[in-house]
């Protein structure tokens, strides 16, 4: 008995041993788990850290390159009308016009009025593009800016701005004036001196071809200036010359502005040149001259 009764104290002192060095194990196995787990949350963290910040540099980068292209893709439309040998923009322009607007990411799609049946613009050739755009890609800035130089003009109607060339510009609206001769609706602002003296210059260069007829179309600069129109042209004309001018659509703000039979609107410097390209776009009239030209 007592032999038994030594024997289940070494069984239970073994187990006992066994059970201590299993828990020890368990402990160190736990311990070192941790110690695994928290190295490579640690090195994940690190990884999403430098990916963070590796996608905000990216995000800051991609947000400056978007900053400084002030050219966005916009699109435009340019009318010209291959018929026309006086307009200075013209069918020999379109390919060098076209390859202009596309190095600053504007498509731009040329029309040409010749070959349509009716016309989708009131004057050409001209540039039309959304206002909107002009925000999206300066280029559009950078094309009126660059525009005066060589004979251009802006205009806005209806969200658009419409680039026009300030030398010569075919009308598509409704004709006027006899067959075979010229009517010359010569605009003006009422206190604009230079204009004046350039319409009686152009009047009396006139005077010498009798089937052209200068029509003076002053404008009202203000409030005075309606008086001043009244007493050049009476109230009948003045009248006439504001609906004609809303009509066509002409801007005389930079000085006169000449209508020949409703079909054509161009400027000059000089009576001279008026008559020159009067006399180019109506041939006919001027080959009716008087038999004494009207004393300068």
């Amino acid at each position: 008995m007592e032999e038994l009764k030594k024997k289940v104290n070494q069984l239970f002192y073994a187990t006992a041993a066994v059970a201590v060095v299993l828990l020890v194990f368990i402990l160190y196995f736990v311990v070192q788990l941790g110690s695994t787990n928290n190295r490579l949350e640690q090195a994940v963290l690190a990884q999403n850290t430098q990916f963070a910040a590796r996608l905000t540099q990216i995000e800051s980068r991609l947000s400056n390159l978007e900053y400084v292209n002030p050219y966005k893709a916009v699109s435009a439309q340019f009318y010209y009308d291959s018929s026309c040998t006086l307009c200075a923009w013209g069918a020999d322009d379109v390919d060098q016009v076209i390859a202009g607007f596309a190095a600053k990411n504007v498509q731009l799609e040329a029309i040409d009025i010749a070959s349509l049946a009716e016309s989708p613009v009131l004057k050409a050739p001209a540039f039309h593009f959304a206002d909107s755009d002009s925000s999206r890609n300066q280029y559009f800035g950078e094309f009126v800016t660059q525009s005066q130089y060589f004979g251009g003009y802006a205009t806005q109607v209806n969200g658009e701005i419409i680039v026009l060339n300030n030398a010569f510009s075919v009308v598509y609206g409704e004709p006027c004036g006899e067959e075979g001769k010229a009517r010359l609706d010569a605009f003006y602002f009422s206190d604009d001196l230079a204009a004046i003296q350039l319409i009686a210059d152009a009047k009396n260069t006139l005077a010498k071809y009798d089937g052209v007829t200068v029509n003076l179309r002053c404008l009202p600069a203000d409030a005075n200036g309606e008086n001043k129109c009244l007493g050049d042209i009476g109230e009948q004309a003045l009248n006439e010359s504001v609906a004609l001018a809303l009509e066509y659509e002409v801007n005389a703000e930079d000085g006169a502005r000449f209508l020949l039979n409703c079909g054509y609107e161009y400027s000059a410097s000089s009576g001279g040149q008026i008559e020159a390209t009067t006399c180019s776009a109506a041939p006919d009239a001027c080959a009716l001259p008087t038999a004494s030209p009207a004393a300068e």
